[in-house]
This record gives C-alpha cells, sequence and structure tokens, in this order.
C-alpha cells in the first residue's frame, strides 16, 4: 500500500542500480555483475560477469566492463547499459535476467552513468555520459544520435506513458511528446534538481536542493501565480474513456437519489470502496482546461478494442425489471456509457499504460478489460432487479466498479484548485 514497508533481505555490497520484473524475480547492478532474486529479494546471486572483446591499439583483448543503469520492458526482456573506458556497452536478456549476452552498442561514447530505457522490447533510448540521447528500435542492435537533446548529470529517464517522457539534470529538462523525438530546455528552476517523477502525462513532481519541491501540472495561458516556472506543455489525453468514466459516475450517483439505500443485510449493502472516483485512473483533469493538445474525439471517433481482449457477447435483451419502471432513461444512459466504455478501454489502457513499473503497465491491460466486461453483467444484472431492495443493492456492486475502474492504472489525476493569482 506504499504505508506499510518491511525488510525483504539485505545485500552487502555497492549497487549501481535495481529493478523487478515480477513479484520475486529481481535484478541488480553491481560492478561488473549483475545479480539476480527469485525469491522478492531475500537472497541475491550473481548471474553474469560482464566482458567483452575489444580492439585497443590494435589488439583485441578481453576486457572487463561495469554495469550501470537496468530496464525491463517486459517480464523477459531486459536490457542494463555498462562501460569501459570511452566505450558504451549494451547487455541484453530474453529470459528474466536468468542469462546475459553482451554487445557493443557505442565504440566512442563513455557510458559511464549511462541510463537505458525502453518503451517495448524493441524500442528504447540511451542516454551516455556526455548528456547525448541515442535511440534504437531493433532490440539494441543499433543507435541513433538524437539532435536537440542534451542533459547533464546522470539522471534517469521515466516514462508516464509510451508517448511522454522526461529527464530532468540539474536544472535542464529533457523530455518527449510523442515516444520518439526529444528536446531539451532549461527551466528555471531555483536550485539543481535531484529527482523528479512523472506519474502521468498531465502531472509530475522535482524536488532538489535546499527543500525544493515543484509540481507540474497544465494551467490555462492567462494564468500567473508567485513563484510559478514555465515548463513545455505536454500532450492532454486525446481519448472519450475520461468522459464515460465521469458519466458512468454521474448517471450512478443520480440513481442513488431515485433509490433506496440497500438494507446492511442485503448483497452489497455495504461497500469501502471510495466515493465519487475522484481519484479516478480515467478521470480528466477538470481544474482547468488545457492550453494545448490534440482535441478530444466524439464517442464514435475511436477505432474498436485492441486484438486480444474478448468482448462480452451477452448483448440480448434484458427483461424489464424495478429500475426500468422508475428510471428507465438513467439506466440505458448507463448501460450505453458502459458498452462505450468497453470498446474504447482497450486501446486507451494500451496507449497510457504505466511504463516506469513493468507490473503496473501490464496490470492496468488486463484489469480495466476484465473490470469494463464485469461492470456490463453488473448493469444487467440490476436491469433485472426485481424490486426497489434488490435494485438498491445491485446499484451498490455497480458503484464499486465504477470506483475501482476510476481508480485503476496510476493515473491519479490533479484535481486540487489552483492557487488563486
Amino acid at each position: 500500500d506504499g504505508q506499510n514497508w518491511e525488510v525483504a533481505g539485505n545485500f552487502h555490497g555497492v549497487f549501481y542500480d535495481y529493478t523487478f520484473a515480477s513479484p520475486s524475480v529481481g535484478l541488480m547492478s553491481s560492478s561488473d555483475k549483475i545479480l539476480r532474486t527469485v525469491d522478492g529479494g531475500k537472497t541475491w546471486q550473481p548471474v553474469f560477469v560482464c566482458r567483452i572483446s575489444l580492439q585497443t591499439s590494435g589488439l583485441t583483448q578481453d576486457v572487463a566492463c561495469t554495469f550501470q543503469s537496468l530496464h525491463f520492458p517486459s517480464p523477459q526482456v531486459g536490457y542494463a547499459v555498462a562501460y569501459h573506458g570511452n566505450t558504451t556497452i549494451l547487455a541484453k536478456t530474453l529470459d528474466g535476467g536468468a542469462t546475459w549476452r553482451v554487445s557493443l552498442a557505442l565504440p566512442d561514447e563513455g557510458g559511464k552513468e549511462g541510463e537505458v530505457f525502453f518503451l517495448n522490447e524493441n524500442t528504447g533510448f540511451l542516454r551516455v555520459s556526455n548528456g547525448t540521447f541515442y535511440s534504437c528500435d531493433d532490440g539494441g542492435q543499433t543507435w541513433h544520435q538524437l539532435s536537440g537533446a542534451h542533459v547533464g548529470g546522470r539522471p534517469e529517464m521515466k516514462f508516464a506513458d509510451p508517448e511522454v517522457g522526461w529527464s530532468i539534470g540539474y536544472r535542464t529538462m529533457a523530455f518527449t511528446k510523442d515516444g520518439r523525438s526529444w528536446t531539451s530546455r532549461d527551466i528555471g528552476f531555483p536550485a539543481n534538481v535531484n529527482a523528479f517523477a512523472v506519474p502521468s502525462r498531465d502531472r509530475g513532481y522535482a524536488v532538489g536542493n535546499h527543500g525544493m519541491i515543484y509540481r507540474y501540472r497544465v494551467v490555462p495561458t492567462t494564468y500567473s501565480a508567485q513563484g510559478m516556472i514555465d515548463a513545455p506543455l505536454m500532450p492532454g489525453f486525446d481519448s472519450v474513456v475520461p468522459q464515460e468514466v465521469a458519466r458512468l459516475t454521474d448517471v450512478v450517483a443520480q440513481l442513488r437519489s431515485k433509490l433506496p439505500a440497500a438494507a446492511p443485510g442485503e448483497p452489497g449493502g455495504q461497500t469501502s470502496a471510495p466515493a465519487g472516483g475522484q481519484s479516478g485512473g480515467f478521470q480528466q483533469d477538470t481544474t482547468a482546461p488545457s492550453s494545448g493538445g490534440a482535441p478530444i474525439p466524439t464517442a464514435n471517433s475511436n477505432a474498436a478494442g485492441a486484438g486480444g481482449f474478448q468482448q462480452d457477447t451477452g448483448t440480448g435483451p434484458v427483461p424489464a425489471g424495478y429500475v426500468d419502471s422508475c428510471c428507465g432513461p438513467l439506466i440505458q444512459q448507463l448501460e450505453t456509457t458502459a458498452n462505450s466504455f468497453a470498446v474504447h478501454a482497450p486501446p486507451f489502457s494500451q496507449r497510457f499504460r504505466n511504463l516506469n513499473l513493468i507490473l503496473e503497465g501490464l496490470n492496468f491491460l488486463n484489469s480495466v478489460v476484465n473490470q469494463a466486461n464485469t461492470l456490463k453483467q453488473s448493469i444487467r444484472a440490476l436491469r433485472q432487479a426485481k424490486n426497489a431492495q434488490a435494485a438498491a443493492a445491485a446499484l451498490n456492486t455497480v458503484s464499486t466498479q465504477v470506483n475501482e475502474i476510476s481508480s485503476t492504472g496510476g493515473f491519479v489525476q490533479d484535481t486540487t484548485a489552483l492557487p488563486q493569482p
């Protein structure tokens, strides 16, 4: 839950980076070694020692290399950047870190303090020690220098989703808005940035020396406040899904006002789900209109769900029940919106999934689709309820599921009011 922690294990040594490919399997870079755990961090064992054959002064030499950052775009495929002198080396695993192979990535660029990040198993980015960015789309075999992006220090690369990524070093911010090209820009922070986070494309945080904390958000072009620093505008969520989830929440609230509360003994009569869905994973940032980004499409503008997701086939007529007699238009709106959400959710979850946490991103893809189909079934049950108490209990189930959808995936929107100028 992020609030309670326990010691999983101890590592007595120096390490540069670590990551987990699953709840039990983790990898760590430590000097010339990659270590692996299969018990959630309790114990670590070396699985690979970095050595590579390089041409030095006309001679081929077998030399040791030092590992730096690690990144896993999937539970099985992972990458590690290493260096020897002024040479950048890349290591790759195809079996969750059990075995690795190394290759020469950039013979004339130093990989010390280098950073690697892959959007998927083939497309990735590499930042070398002089702050230059490179990209590849063939699983690390060939790298191409990116013009227009440079950042000092040893900052990480972090992605809110496959399109929007940041890297902040000192007072310079490098960023991408399309998951391909990068741009860098100096930001007027009063102190150097030591760490940053970008949980979603419209929200970010930067912290630094002397207690500096800044929050990134999208504001109107006319807005101004004391201490505000201008920053690049990130693209918005150009999808109907946030509006659909907001509409589901609104219709459920209207139905609640027309139905009696479920008796404590009734199924679904009590729920611990948060009310209102304000931490919604699909909830649009309504505090201020965006000063840029793509327009919001209409409900029919998105294609049907991505391949591999099985759609709910229970679309036959539902026998009329109590809710149809009291609230026919509302239940019809609820059902129509849920059907539309089930179509738009798969491409939305694919496009805006979190890339910084492997498991979170994969769970986002699966859970959103499953929740959409479960919601449709619960709405059918609501329509079939024979009396007011049964309808109220069924509505509680629907409300709980809408709140769960709203809070899935890490896209907690910044809904706090803007400070007054």
